[in-house]
């Protein structure tokens, strides 16, 4: 049961149940079609809807019908996630599967009848985080399914953010509250949370590139949270074939992230080289480049799709009798010696790096269950004139059923640091 934001009486008596959808031919309870005769006095089950109408907006129009409380379903779609919601009157959310039995119940009876109580924040599973939301995004990628997406995952479910006063906590126009702070889900809530390191990162690492930046978060970002095995998901199709990846779960505190390693650092033209490699036209690169330059993808290095130099790895087989592919990377050290460390000042935060000019790296390989990865070489070896060295991942693959998903990760150490890389295993 999704908890109101805003606390509302429960209705404590017995009190006739009543569904919009068995009078009326819609999905969602629309106060230009509910009669008083249906909401007066009742609570009223109402249906989430294709339209996606908000919960307050149908609380509203049950409310204007002389309706005492409403319960609406949640989208199937959503399974277990109920979003926080900004209600305007005894109201609930309920998933998609209570909504049924809800339902089943209404038309079980002649008189069926619910009462609304409130008891406070319980929670219901442990750990109740981290979890991945239903609605969120878990992969692969479509375009390219050499590129492991998504590359972080951070918190965006319930966060308590800045509200306008020009807008009602509701969204809707019969909400007369205002709030300086309000409870909302989504993007718009894990992107800050990510783009906030990164821009701290920029601050004391300057001279980094997006690229840089990008690498650090991901390549030192938590996969578990202190005794959890791996992170759940309130979604229960999540772990089925093609819904999970390997990618980070937690998105990572600013210090990991400072002294990274090493970092998988790419250019402008390393993109553009890429964009060749998926066979996109002069006129589609345009569109990216924006500078009115041409690109004759003929004149450059006809790589893989899978090459760009990415901090992650996702190996793709066109048959699910498996086979053998390889991809390669660039590193670079940035990793700092012992005696570096942060300070903070006034205007934020200092870092005083002491770079490991000859850090020695060693790879230690977590093969996908059902395959075998060899990494070459298995020592990197950095100095003052080489600071920028290659590898390459070779991903040996036996046959299995067709969708199959497979992961696991390769790991550099110089003893100080760890660069986690993830690696996904695709068999069509």
């Amino acid at each position: 049961m999704a908890e109101p934001m805003l606390a509302l009486p429960s209705i404590l008596a017995i009190t006739r149940l009543v569904h919009w959808h068995d009078l009326y031919s819609s999905d969602v309870c629309d106060y230009s079609k509910l009669s008083d005769i249906i909401g007066l006095g009742n609570i009223v089950l109402c249906e989430y809807g294709r339209n996606i109408t908000t919960a307050p907006a149908q609380e509203a129009a049950v409310n204007l019908a002389g309706g005492v409380g409403t319960i609406i379903s949640s989208r199937d779609v959503y399974a277990e996630f109920l979003p926080t919601l900004a209600d305007i009157h005894p109201g609930v959310t309920v998933s998609y599967t209570d909504a049924r039995e809800i339902y089943s119940y209404l038309r079980s009876t002649m008189r069926p009848v619910a009462r609304i109580e409130f008891h406070g924040t319980m929670i219901s599973q442990s750990p109740s985080a981290p979890r991945v939301a239903s609605f969120s995004s878990r992969g692969p990628n479509r375009i390219a399914a050499e590129i492991l997406k998504p590359d972080l995952i951070a918190p965006g479910v319930d966060i308590l953010a800045a509200w306008s006063g020009e807008n009602p906590p509701s969204s809707i126009r019969v909400d007369d509250r205002r709030v300086e702070f309000s409870i909302i889900y989504g993007t718009s809530m894990a992107c800050p949370h990510v783009s906030g390191i990164a821009a701290m990162l920029k601050v004391a690492r300057p001279s980094w590139s997006p690229a840089a930046i990008k690498s650090a978060l991901m390549t030192t970002a938590f996969t578990t949270w202190t005794t959890v095995a791996t992170p759940s998901s309130s979604c229960p199709r999540a772990n089925r074939p093609g819904r999970s990846s390997s990618a980070p779960a937690m998105s990572t505190p600013i210090n990991r992230a400072l002294d990274p390693g090493l970092v998988y650092d790419a250019t402008a033209d390393d993109y553009i080289t890429f964009l060749c490699s998926l066979g996109y036209t002069r006129r589609q690169i345009s569109l990216f480049t924006n500078d009115g330059s041409v690109t004759d993808c003929s004149t450059r290095p006809q790589g893989r799709v899978g090459d760009l130099n990415y901090p992650a790895f996702s190996f793709e087989f066109r048959s699910y009798f498996g086979g053998r592919l390889t991809q390669r990377r660039s590193v670079t050290n940035v990793g700092t010696g012992r005696g570096a460390g942060h300070r903070r000042c006034r205007r934020g935060l200092t870092w005083t790096a002491v770079t490991n000019a000859n850090a020695v790296y060693s790879v230690n390989i977590a093969s996908p269950p059902g395959t075998a990865i060899t990494v070459s070489p298995m020592r990197l070896a950095f100095s003052a004139q080489r600071r920028t060295l290659n590898y390459s991942i070779t991903m040996s693959a036996a046959a299995a059923g067709p969708n199959t998903y497979r992961w696991g990760s390769i790991f550099w150490s110089d003893g100080q640091h760890t660069v986690r890389s993830p690696v996904a295993v695709i068999l069509q």
